[in-house]
């Protein structure tokens, strides 16, 4: 278990500890919840697009972020079946309860209460992914957070033990994007630098975006307040980031929905008994010969057309033992004479779909020379 597995307290980096503490209580003077959208959806044949709200922003007002990311995502997916929630309101009750995200702010922000409801939301995603991925075999997951939601998926994904992200949900996640994040990965930010996970980042499932006037995931590098003028943290994400990021976001899911429908497939309903007899079984042909060559010292290239060898394949590696199906003449192109013959490569990747000239080949000859055979006169003409 990694040293993040467990934490429930981490501290604001540096000098920023006291001042940032004192100004964030002016973040949202109004945490209202505001009726809820819908229900907790069904499973689904496509996408689900989970967002964690950032600091007191409600489930409609001030949730300028959710709604640009929902509308951008969804568009960009186009006919591919998608629904969304929001933490804390999964349910669609509209009633906050104890174990839902509350995205504290104001005066609740001083530590320890946005580390509570930090470790709140982080706590109800992981159950709520859990239990939807061991109903919904089809569904892929879009993670999306925005401040103190981005906080809340980072660290979600990345813890690894009981209790947390298991390996059948893993399975189903197809992107985590995060804006404006305090625990920004580059350690300029509010808060302790978060690394990214590596089972994300290495099928490169993970955006973590941070503009450069971000008062909070790049404090230390600004060195003026939330309440500076310049500090883009409330909009820029709405209007710039989002939109731009959505296309690469639908594409990953779209990937990860074929992915989960190829290796769960629909049940095809019972086949009913034979009413006929079956026809006597049919003799397949017999495969067409090949001849075995290797490849000389120095490798060559393959060609679609070989006339003028365009079209180009993958290349034959030195010593590369390869099966030819046949040689044809054309002596077109100056290096393949004095013969002027190509084979037709049979093997996989070629697949008698490219050719390479007969005479990088040792036709015999040892692979140490001498050489006295540009062409296996063996293999037939195609």
């Amino acid at each position: 278990m990694n040293r993040w597995a467990r934490r429930s307290h981490r501290r604001f980096t540096g000098r920023w500890a006291v001042r940032q503490s004192i100004l964030l209580v002016a973040l949202g003077c109004s945490a209202l919840l505001a009726p809820p959208a819908q229900a907790d959806p069904g499973c689904q044949d496509g996408v689900l697009i989970v967002w964690a709200r950032g600091s007191s922003q409600n489930f409609t007002d001030h949730a300028q972020e959710f709604n640009a990311f929902k509308d951008q995502v969804g568009a960009a997916l186009g006919s591919t079946p998608h629904a969304d929630v929001q933490l804390g309101n999964v349910d669609g009750d509209g009633v906050l309860e104890a174990n839902e995200y509350p995205a504290v702010g104001g005066a609740q922000y001083i530590v320890p209460g946005y580390f509570n409801s930090e470790r709140t939301g982080r706590n109800e995603l992981i159950e709520y992914l859990n239990r939807r991925a061991a109903n919904c075999p089809r569904e892929a997951y879009v993670l999306g957070g925005y401040s103190q939601g981005a906080d809340v998926m980072g660290d979600a994904v990345l813890l690894e033990g009981y209790g947390d992200i298991n390996d059948q949900t893993r399975q189903h996640i197809a992107v985590v994007a995060l804006y404006g994040d305090p625990s920004h990965y580059a350690g300029r930010g509010l808060l302790t630098p978060r690394p990214l996970p590596d089972w994300l980042t290495s099928t490169n499932r993970i955006g973590s975006w941070c503009d450069v006037n971000d008062s909070v995931c790049r404090a230390m590098d600004i060195n003026l307040p939330w309440t500076w003028a310049g500090n883009s943290h409330g909009w820029i994400y709405a209007q710039r980031y989002i939109p731009d990021t959505a296309g690469w976001i639908a594409t990953k899911a779209t990937a990860k929905v074929a992915q989960l429908g190829s290796s769960n497939p629909v049940p095809a309903p019972p086949a009913r008994a034979p009413v006929f007899t079956p026809p006597p079984p049919t003799i397949a042909p017999p495969t067409a010969r090949t001849y075995r060559e290797q490849m000389g010292s120095w490798g060559a290239g393959s060609f679609a057309n070989y006339h003028n060898a365009s079209g180009i394949g993958p290349r034959v590696a030195p010593g590369q033992w390869v099966d030819v199906a046949c040689k044809v003449h054309d002596p077109f192109i100056q290096s393949v004479n004095p013969d002027g013959y190509w084979y037709r490569l049979a093997s996989n990747p070629w697949n008698s779909q490219y050719y390479t000239p007969a005479n990088t080949f040792l036709n015999g000859d040892p692979i140490a020379g001498p050489f006295k055979y540009p062409t296996d006169w063996n293999v037939p003409d195609c």
